[in-house]
């Protein structure tokens, strides 16, 4: 397991993720219409919502991404 000495917060936006991106994908597929979602969770999540909820924070940068790989301290073994 790579370490690496970096604070690490937490942002939980499911709810404005279910609100802003999954309820309007599920309401345009019964019109009919097949909408982006990652457009749409970059607009209103990514770079709404997000950046919303850290304004008061202070950080020399932000990284985001769907892509992490979560690794638990209970199951992790150490290299």
């Amino acid at each position: 397991m790579n370490v690496v000495d970096v604070p690490l917060e937490v942002v939980h936006l499911t709810d404005e993720y279910w609100n802003n991106v999954v309820s309007y994908i599920i309401e345009e597929y019964k019109c009919g219409r097949t909408p982006n979602p990652d457009v749409l969770c970059n607009t209103r999540i990514k770079f709404g919502a997000f950046m919303d909820a850290i304004s008061g924070m202070k950080f020399d940068f932000v990284a985001s991404g769907h892509y992490a790989k979560i690794v638990h301290a209970s199951t992790a073994q150490l290299d």
